[in-house]
């Protein structure tokens, strides 16, 4: 009795779809972060173009 298809494309699709939605997920954050929170646009201003003289 085979419990699995090898032809089944479905796992491939979802891992995929999964490991994109993880990379748009971290491209996205600093920029929601930063639009919405100003502590942390202070802090990353501060890391981009470093400490004010």
């Amino acid at each position: 009795m085979k419990l699995q298809r090898n032809d089944c494309h479905l796992g491939v699709t979802v891992f995929l779809l999964t490991t994109w939605l993880g990379y748009i997920n971290s491209c996205v954050n600093p920029v929601i972060y930063t639009i919405f929170n100003p502590e942390f646009r202070k802090a990353f201003k501060k890391i981009l173009v470093g400490p004010a003289k």
